[in-house]
C-alpha cells in the first residue's frame, strides 16, 4: 500500500466515522443523515452496535472461509462477496427507513477503512478489523483502491529499477 492509498483509505474511513458518530454520541436528537432525518434513541444506538457487531461476526467467518474452503476464489470474486453484505444492508435499510442499520453500515466501514489505512492493510478493507483480530490478511481485492495500491507499487518499481543502473546496480 502506497502514500496515496493510505491517505485515500484514513480519508474516507474518518468522514464516514464523523456521518455517524453524532448518531451514538447524542441519543434522542434528530440526525440529519443522507438527506433524510433519523430521530436517534438508546434502542436505536444499541440497535445500530448490534448491527455493527454483527458485520464483525460475518466477517470472522467470511475471513476464516477465505482461508479454508474459499481460498482458490479469484480476489475480485472475494471481493464481490465481501462487499454485497454492507451494501445490501444499507439499500435495504434506506428502503425500509432504518437509519439506523444505514448508519451501523458507514460505522462499520469507516473502522475497517481507519483500520486498513493504519495498519497498511492492502485487499479488502471490510476485512480489515477480521484481519487484525486473527493476525492474517485475506487474498480478497478491494474493488476501489486495489488498483490505486497497484498502480503505485508499479510506480514505485519503475522509479527503483531507473535508478538502479545509475547507483551501480544490476536490473
Amino acid at each position: 500500500m502506497g502514500p496515496i492509498g493510505r491517505l485515500l483509505r484514513l480519508v474516507l474511513g474518518a468522514y464516514l466515522l464523523l456521518l455517524g458518530l453524532p448518531y451514538y454520541l447524542f441519543p434522542g436528537m434528530s440526525v440529519s443523515f443522507l438527506g433524510n432525518t433519523y430521530s436517534s434513541s438508546y434502542v436505536t444506538v444499541v440497535l445500530a452496535s448490534g448491527v455493527t457487531l454483527g458485520f464483525f461476526a460475518f466477517y470472522l467467518v467470511i475471513h476464516r472461509a477465505s482461508t479454508t474452503m474459499l481460498r482458490n476464489l479469484n480476489m475480485w470474486w472475494g471481493a464481490a462477496l465481501a462487499n454485497i453484505p454492507p451494501l445490501g444492508v444499507f439499500v435495504i435499510s434506506a428502503f425500509l427507513g432504518l437509519g439506523f442499520a444505514q448508519i451501523a453500515v458507514f460505522t462499520y466501514v469507516g473502522v475497517a477503512m481507519l483500520m486498513a489505512g493504519w495498519r497498511k492493510d492492502d485487499g479488502c478493507e471490510v476485512l480489515s478489523p477480521a484481519n487484525a483480530f486473527l493476525g492474517k490478511k485475506s487474498h480478497f481485492a478491494c474493488i476501489v483502491f486495489s488498483p490505486i495500491d497497484w498502480a503505485e507499487k508499479k510506480a514505485k518499481q519503475t522509479k527503483t529499477n531507473s535508478l538502479a543502473p545509475q547507483l551501480g546496480f544490476k536490473v
